[in-house]
């Protein structure tokens, strides 16, 4: 597959965006080649600054960026990450790394950022908002809608 690094660059140079909303989950897989154990020191700081580059990237043109930082899935929802929760990225303390990651980065370009985690924490982490335990369906993905919709205009 080719990487990121060049289609998202010609991508946004051919379509221009005004907006870019990431919604993605924990990726531990950020580079090519060998990659530090996620929890390892130096792994948090090679994520910011590939989630930076990326963030520079999808602003290359003057678009904002909105990135949403990803909440635990719930208990079914570790099937995404062969049904285990820990050492995955389902994992309540790797979420929270990543989470800090994609801060870390964002902040110094200005990159918004919307705290999925405490939003659904809010909500109370009910099974209707995610039947399958990781994607908004239904209401809660209107919800959700309603939520991003002020950081997209």
């Amino acid at each position: 597959c080719p990487s990121w690094r060049t289609i998202w660059p010609a991508a946004v140079q051919e379509v221009r965006p005004q907006v870019v909303l990431v919604h993605l989950g924990v990726s531990v897989d950020v580079v090519d080649g060998p990659e530090p154990r996620f929890t390892a020191p130096e792994a948090s700081g090679l994520r910011q600054q590939v989630i930076g580059e990326a963030m520079d990237a999808l602003a290359a043109t003057g678009a904002r960026v909105v990135w949403t930082l990803p909440a635990v899935p719930l208990d079914n929802g570790t099937f995404y990450c062969g049904g285990s929760r820990k050492g995955t990225g389902c994992d309540p303390d790797w979420i929270a790394r990543w989470n800090a990651d994609v801060v870390a980065a964002a902040t110094p370009r200005g990159v918004a950022v919307v705290n999925l985690e405490d939003w659904v924490a809010s909500r109370g982490r009910t099974k209707a908002d995610r039947p399958d335990g990781l994607h908004f369906s239904g209401a809660g993905l209107d919800a959700e809608a309603a939520l991003l919709a002020p950081q997209l205009r």
